[in-house]
């Protein structure tokens, strides 16, 4: 049997909206970049790595062999969290260079949306993984009473009153968000994780890298 390396390309959301959480949802995401950069690495994999905002900031491609894992850490620490998020956009500036594993990580609050990003990767015969980060917060709010939100990539605010019956309006919106993203991703064979930020890195690691083995 002939065994070929392959791509292995890691999109990871650095908008202000994942500059944000307990435990913080970018740290999160770049613990889990480099995991899944390091067991890629590991097979003899060529990893490539893509910060995206409204477009692709930065990139680091076709890292090889295990010494490259040093390459890694140094481009994901230095990775600063700004900017919208126009995922779509930014996500077909990609220019594939063979088939492989698009692996996104992001809370996928994107003022463009999804959908046509993904076709793209498709089209460019990529194997995709969602990887949904949310925080704590996120997922099930505990805020109460009049406060005042801020949206931490446009700078607009909000003031409104927190009550239960927002408070459930507010989860079935989160719900039909990620229902409708799930949907999408099991009509076109994409899989879709949903991760919470407090999640242990090993469980995180499990439920994305498990689906695909």
């Amino acid at each position: 049997m002939e065994e070929r390396e392959a791509r292995i390309n890691i999109f990871i959301d650095t908008s202000a909206s994942m500059n944000w959480g307990t435990p913080h949802k970018g740290i999160q995401a770049k613990r889990l970049a480099a995991a899944i950069a390091y067991i890629g690495l590991a097979n003899f994999d060529k990893v490539s790595i893509l910060a995206v905002n409204e477009q692709i900031t930065s990139s680091r491609k076709s890292i090889h062999g295990k010494a490259g894992f040093w390459q890694v850490l140094n481009y994901l620490q230095d990775l600063p969290f700004t900017g919208g998020t126009t995922l779509n956009k930014a996500i077909r500036e990609f220019d594939g260079g063979g088939a492989g594993i698009s692996i996104i990580i992001s809370d996928f609050f994107s003022f463009d949306g999804l959908k046509e990003a993904l076709k793209y990767l498709q089209y460019k015969k990529q194997d995709i993984i969602l990887c949904h980060m949310l925080s704590p917060e996120e997922i099930a709010p505990s805020v109460g009473g009049s406060v005042r939100l801020m949206d931490v990539e446009t700078g607009e605010t909000k003031d409104i009153t927190v009550t239960h019956s927002l408070l459930k309006a507010y989860q079935k919106a989160l719900e039909d968000f990620t229902g409708d993203i799930k949907k999408f991703c099991f009509k076109r064979g994409i899989t879709y994780i949903r991760l919470s930020s407090d999640l242990s890195m090993e469980n995180m690691v499990k439920m994305t890298i498990g689906e695909k083995q």
